[in-house]
């Protein structure tokens, strides 16, 4: 009885561990990130797309001025995807 009750709770115990990897997978990337996954490619890993963009916001910029000389600059990080 003492190795069924062992096995008992290893058994629990791989289960539990099952329950949270699979509780753990990671969301799919949205249209803007798929862009910026197959612009970045084989550099950046999944995970990493997710987390930078839950760090900052999209926002689009059609045919405006980044960055103008003589002005001060802000402290964002652009990443231009075309």
């Amino acid at each position: 009885w003492i190795s069924v009750s062992w096995n008992s709770i290893y058994c629990a115990v791989n289960l539990f561990h099952i329950s949270l990897l699979l509780q753990e997978r990671p969301r799919s990337l949205r249209k803007e990130e798929e862009d910026l996954q197959r612009v970045l490619g084989e550099h950046v890993l999944h995970q990493q797309i997710l987390s930078l963009s839950e760090a900052g916001e999209w926002q689009c910029l059609c045919g405006g001025l980044l960055v103008e000389e003589g002005q001060e600059q802000s402290a964002q990080v652009r990443i231009i995807v075309r």
